[in-house]
């Protein structure tokens, strides 16, 4: 059976409307969270907790707003919130293949020293090599396919085949649309991020589509699991309880969400599924 990982941002542990619909909307189809430092907060637990998570390095945010790396934002929330996480991104240079390279020499050791060599993604951006890839997935270090969308489009296949072939974990970054995550999960892609997913609750019926066309569950774990942390393990790194969170997501049920983030002209597909 056909299976993949989606994560989605993350979520704030509030109970209101909005947020409580797209709690419920990741319980439904599986959804886990991805947070980068700059958003790095204790308060946000309760949801990591519920979910599941991963840990980005936030690099893409500090591109886009033209910022440097925080060296020690990003390693305080690796430091808080790594044992729990699914997978930490090794800090990259958004579009440059050798300073991304380089960096991941001195990112590695600091990482492997702390406990989290086993659970490591590098990032793979335009103008790398397979070669340039095969010393990591060789090392036990997955792959984040970032880069460009043409250019990660093309790359995907090799990337997946490699690190399913090595035993890796292959994660794509910035998938929104049913197509991508298809292509995804034909090529046999472990897991995908976007954030659309969050932003437009209604997008949840491209996952619906998906479901039903392939008689698949992204709800259920795929065939390579050794990056997806337990419930359990997940409790004990973020110092709460099972008891805590389920009553936590109880009272996220309670909450009426009947219609929320309903689009001005909604299709019959989105009204069901925003409706219930």
């Amino acid at each position: 059976m056909e299976k993949i990982t989606g994560y989605g941002n993350f979520l704030y542990p509030n109970l209101g409307a909005s947020s409580c619909q797209r709690h419920k909307l990741y319980k439904r189809f599986g959804f886990r969270c991805i947070i980068s430092p700059q958003y790095y907060s204790k308060s946000l637990y309760l949801p990591l907790a519920l979910h599941g998570y991963a840990l980005d390095n936030g690099a893409f945010i500090h591109h886009k707003k033209g910022t440097q790396f925080d060296d020690s934002s990003y390693l305080e929330m690796v430091k808080k919130w790594g044992k729990g996480a699914d997978f930490i991104t090794i800090p990259d240079v958004v579009h440059n293949a050798v300073a991304t390279i380089q960096l991941s020499y001195k990112w590695i050791p600091i990482l492997r020293d702390l406990g989290f060599g086993h659970k490591l993604l590098f990032v793979w951006q335009d103008g790398m090599d397979y070669e340039n890839l095969h010393q990591y997935i060789c090392d036990g270090i997955g792959i984040f396919v970032g880069g460009s969308t043409t250019a990660k489009m093309e790359a995907i296949p090799k990337i997946s085949w490699m690190c399913n072939h090595f035993g890796g974990w292959c994660h794509v970054g910035r998938v929104n649309t049913q197509n991508r995550v298809e292509y995804c999960i034909d090529y046999g892609c472990s897991s995908f991020d976007g954030s659309g997913w969050t932003q437009f609750p209604n997008t949840f019926t491209r996952i619906q589509n998906i479901e039903n066309n392939r008689q698949i569950k992204l709800v259920e774990i795929p065939k390579n699991t050794s990056l997806l942390v337990s419930p359990q393990q997940r409790y004990k790194a973020l110092n709460t309880t099972k008891e805590e969170v389920n009553s936590f997501w109880e009272k996220i049920q309670a909450v009426y969400t009947k219609g929320i983030s309903l689009p001005k002209n909604p299709t019959k597909q989105e009204k069901t599924l925003l409706e219930t």
